[in-house]
C-alpha cells in the first residue's frame, strides 16, 4: 500500500528554482552493491536503486564542478554548485528500519532513520540541508543498513545558483525534515525581525533626543528673556534734588544782652572774648559771641 497520496506522484513538478536527478540519470554513478528497482505508479521515472549491503557508494557530477571519481570509497558523493540539496527515496515493507548518513562539507553529519510501519513508503525525505553559500558542495551519503533494512534512492533535488536569483536577491525554500532544520530557519527569522526592529527604536531615540534638546534650549531661551525684560522693569532710579539741599534752614540760636545774666561778683580778669577764636572753633555761633562781647557790661571791681 503507498502512503504518498491516493494518486500516482511520480515526479515533483519542474521548476527554475531546484534541478532534478532521477536515480536513474547517468551522471550518477554507483559501486557495487546497488540494485535496481522501481514502482512505475509511484516512484519517479518508475526507477530506484537500493542499496543491498553496508558502505555502498554512488557519485554525481554535473555542472562540470569535478571529474568523475573511481567507486572505491563506501560512500555516495554528490558534488553540487548551489544553495541546498535534498534526498528523496523510498522504504519497502520488509526494509524494516533503514539509517543513513548525510554531510555536507565539513558541516556536523545529520543520520537518518525511517521506523518501519509495515507498509511501502515512497518519496521519503531522507535528508534536507540547511541553505548554503552559493558555490561547489560536496554531499556525502553512507549507507548504514544491509540487505534487511535497506533504503531505496529515487531522486535528488538541488538549487542552483542562478544569476535570476541572484538579481532578485530570493533564495529557494528548502523544506525541513527536521525540527532542528525549523528551529533553524525560525531563528534566522526572528534575528532578521529583532534586527529591524532594533535598528528603527536606534533611529527613534536618535530622533526623540535631538527634538527634545531642541525645545529645551527654545525654552531656556524664553524664560532668559523674560527675566531680563522683567529686572529693567523693576529697578527705578529717583534723581537727586538739589532744591531740597538749599531750602534745608539750619537752625541757630540767638543771645541778647538783656537777657544775659551775670552774677555780681563774678569778675573777668582776662580781655574780652574776641570773634576770632569763637569762629575757629565753631563757626555757627560766632555772631552769638560776637553779640555778647560789644553788649556786655564791663566787670566791676569791689575793693
Amino acid at each position: 500500500m503507498a502512503t504518498a497520496g491516493d494518486s500516482p506522484f511520480p515526479c515533483p513538478p519542474a521548476s527554475s528554482f531546484q534541478t532534478l536527478v532521477d536515480d536513474n540519470d547517468p551522471r550518477i554513478l554507483y559501486s557495487g552493491g546497488w540494485t535496481n528497482a522501481g514502482d512505475p505508479g509511484f516512484e519517479c521515472e518508475g526507477t530506484t536503486h537500493g542499496a543491498e549491503g553496508p558502505n555502498v557508494t554512488a557519485t554525481l557530477n554535473f555542472n562540470g564542478a569535478c571529474s568523475r571519481l573511481a567507486s572505491s570509497d563506501c560512500c555516495s558523493l554528490i558534488h553540487i554548485s548551489g544553495v541546498g540539496v535534498q534526498v528523496f527515496g523510498t522504504v519497502g515493507t520488509p526494509d524494516g528500519s533503514p539509517s543513513s548518513t548525510y554531510q555536507v562539507d565539513s558541516l556536523p553529519a545529520s543520520t537518518f532513520v525511517f521506523n518501519a510501519n509495515s507498509q511501502t513508503n515512497y518519496h521519503i525525505p531522507f535528508y534536507a540541508s540547511p541553505l548554503l553559500n552559493a558555490g561547489n558542495h560536496t554531499l556525502v551519503i553512507t549507507s548504514l543498513g544491509n540487505n534487511n533494512s535497506r533504503i531505496w534512492l529515487d531522486y535528488i533535488l538541488y538549487y542552483p545558483t542562478t544569476n535570476e536569483l541572484v538579481s532578485n536577491s530570493s533564495e529557494p525554500s528548502i523544506p525541513s525534515t527536521s525540527t532542528s532544520s525549523t528551529s533553524a530557519s525560525s531563528s534566522a527569522t526572528n534575528t532578521t525581525h529583532g534586527a529591524s526592529t532594533n535598528t528603527v527604536a536606534i533611529v527613534g531615540g536618535v530622533l526623540g533626543s535631538v527634538v527634545g534638546i531642541i525645545l529645551a534650549i527654545i525654552f531656556a531661551y524664553i524664560i532668559l528673556r523674560w527675566r531680563r525684560k522683567h529686572a529693567y522693569q523693576s529697578v527705578a532710579v529717583t534723581p537727586f534734588d538739589h532744591g531740597l539741599v538749599a531750602n534745608t534752614a539750619i537752625p541757630t540760636h540767638s543771645v541778647s544782652a538783656s537777657t544775659a545774666s551775670m552774677p555780681a561778683t563774678w569778675t573777668n580778669p582776662i580781655s574780652p572774648v574776641t570773634t576770632t577764636s569763637a569762629s575757629q572753633s565753631n563757626p555757627i555761633y560766632a555772631q552769638e559771641a560776637l553779640m555778647v562781647s560789644e553788649y556786655r557790661s564791663p566787670p566791676i571791681y569791689e575793693p
